[in-house]
């Protein structure tokens, strides 16, 4: 298990350990979060649930009264709406672009000489989750007014999931970072003596 572990660590490192694919992912990501994400979730909301939040905006989950709510308070409109905001952004980009930039960050701070070198895999178990609870979510608005029970039972599990891992990832990058600034500290102390 950690030998695979391990070898999909150096492909992901090979791949996505580039400093100029960390800036880049983090410039679509920011983007990403900041204008189009918002964006999306103001359309999908405009005609329904005024001052509601999409599901996956949902920290650290949802539970199955609030989502059938929500889709209900969206109308038709709405839920076609919810839908092709999965379709045309959320599936493909946000949670994409972020776990390319935490698996690069992840891949330069944790060098293959460092016991934690495997944390760079954390980020696609995030991307995972992500897609499943967007194809979950799609699924719940496509068949509403029916219930889907495995959506309204799974669905809470892949959104904490996602937090979780998403927060695992910020901490992992905040301890390199520590780690990384102390390092290059100590050897700047040393040049001067």
């Amino acid at each position: 298990m950690m030998a695979r572990l391990l070898r999909t660590s150096a492909a992901i490192r090979r791949f996505l350990g580039s400093t100029v694919l960390l800036w880049v992912s983090l410039v679509i990501s920011t983007v990403m979060f900041s204008v189009l994400v918002p964006a999306g979730s103001r359309a999908v909301t405009a005609d329904g649930v005024r001052g509601a939040r999409l599901l996956d905006e949902e920290v650290p989950t949802w539970s199955a009264a609030g989502a059938h709510a929500l889709l209900a308070g969206l109308g038709p409109d709405g839920r076609e709406a919810y839908q092709d905001f999965y379709l045309r952004l959320d599936f493909w980009f946000p949670v994409l672009s972020l776990s390319v930039f935490f698996a690069a960050a992840l891949s330069l701070l944790f060098p293959v000489s460092s016991r934690l070198q495997w944390v760079n895999v954390l980020p696609l178990l995030l991307w995972i989750l992500d897609i499943a609870e967007n194809v979950n979510h799609f699924t719940m608005a496509a068949a509403f007014p029916e219930r889907f029970e495995p959506s309204y039972q799974l669905g809470p599990f892949f959104t904490l999931a996602k937090w979780l891992v998403m927060a695992a990832c910020t901490v992992l990058l905040v301890v390199g970072l520590v780690r990384r600034l102390a390092v290059w500290r100590a050897r700047g102390r040393r040049s001067l003596k």
